[in-house]
């Protein structure tokens, strides 16, 4: 009964965000556990991965919003860093581990230094948009960053805290995902995108899309189907993976402790990209 009057609540307008979907194709339980119990404020708990790529996200926030171009450097850069970390410093297990987290964030913000033009003028920088693509739909996403091409149209940037993923599988997945940033972007400034790119700031790699008019009409196509097929999910099935390792409901599903279980001791790789 619980299940089906939350179903009934999400239902009645679905927002729909890059990671909202890519979560119910990770896995339709988290999905559920998430979005539909909502048992996130019971559950969910700081990581040092995701504190770690938060801090970095804003400070280059802080460094393209708040430092002018002739100011902005390295040391700058890493000023901001080093703030930001001192007012949040939750979800490390000890010392020892933040401080190997904080030095990985050190060498993120000094590899993206020296890769990027630090003069750069964004046109947004950490921007909410939303647009209603059905009666029913609206989708939703916060932009990392959109600069100006000079061609006079628009380029959506996307941080990554992890590394490019290696070989091509997941690569629809994410220029779907930089597709919805592109069509909010263009909605909401209300000009042309026809460039994304995700920066990896692990590694230093970039991954470059190019979109059109076909593209963005193409991506919100596949929206549609998407949302769907999650309305009209009962079972929320589980789909042990990899990512398992970092679910904040494990507590709560067998067969996830099960697929960790069956792999440790193997050297299992994390994912990429996380």
């Amino acid at each position: 009964m619980a299940l089906r009057a939350s179903i009934t609540a999400y239902r009645m307008r679905f927002r729909a965000s890059p990671s909202k979907l890519l979560l119910f194709r990770q896995c339709p339980r988290r999905y559920r556990f998430e979005h539909v119990d909502r048992l996130a404020p019971l559950y969910r708990r700081p990581r040092a991965p995701l504190v770690m790529g938060a801090h970095v996200h804003e400070a280059l926030r802080r460094l393209y919003a708040e430092i002018p171009p002739d100011e902005r450097s390295p040391a700058i850069a890493e000023r901001l860093l080093r703030n930001v970390w001192r007012r949040q410093r939750v979800g490390f297990s000890s010392v020892e581990e933040e401080r190997e987290y904080g030095r990985r964030a050190l060498a993120m913000m000094r590899r993206f230094c020296a890769l990027s033009d630090l003069r750069a003028r964004p046109l947004a920088i950490e921007r909410t948009e939303q647009l209603a693509i059905d009666p029913g739909i609206v989708l939703v996403g916060r932009i990392d960053r959109v600069d100006g091409c000079g061609d006079g149209s628009l380029h959506v940037i996307d941080y990554k805290a992890g590394r490019r993923p290696a070989g091509d599988e997941s690569r629809r997945d994410r220029a779907f995902q930089v597709g919805i940033y592109a069509c909010l972007a263009e909605a909401g400034l209300r000009h042309a995108v026809t460039r994304g790119r995700i920066l990896y700031l692990a590694d230093g790699l970039r991954e470059d899309f190019d979109f059109d008019r076909k593209a963005h009409e193409a991506t919100l196509d596949e929206i549609r189907p998407r949302v769907a097929e999650i309305l009209g999910e009962r079972a929320f099935a589980p789909r042990p993976g990899p990512f398992c390792r970092h679910c904040d409901y494990l507590a709560l599903c067998a067969e996830g402790r099960g697929y960790l279980d069956a792999r440790s001791g193997c050297g299992e790789a994390a994912p990429r990209g996380f």
